[in-house]
């Protein structure tokens, strides 16, 4: 069991493939990584993030939910982030954003403090 990696030189995407046995879901036979990169630094930079309102109250729905997505969409757009996977339940919200390195830390976290 290992992986197979395909690294060039210059700027892109690299993918990784991993082996039924390196991942931790059984009904998937396969698992690509994306790499990318800029000038310095080949990278594969996630962020996810988990919140809930306060005491866990449902308070995403009835078009909250949708002008949430909007809103969390626009905040990716203007940080140059690639918003990977959004769900938003009635109690919480996941998040799944890739970021570029250089610009430090999720961009969303400005947006939720």
């Amino acid at each position: 069991m290992g992986s197979s990696r395909r690294v060039s030189a210059g700027h892109g995407i690299f993918p990784v493939t991993l082996d039924k046995g390196v991942l931790y879901d059984d009904n998937m036979s396969s698992y690509t990584i994306s790499y990318k990169s800029n000038n310095n630094v080949v990278y594969s930079c996630k962020y996810h993030a988990v919140w809930c309102p306060k005491y866990r109250r449902g308070v995403l729905v009835h078009g909250v939910d949708a002008r949430l997505k909007d809103i969390i969409q626009s905040v990716c757009t203007e940080s140059r982030a690639e918003l990977l996977k959004l769900e938003v339940m009635p109690e919480h919200v996941h998040l799944l954003v890739e970021v570029d390195p250089q610009y430090g830390k999720c961009p969303t976290k400005s947006f939720l403090v």
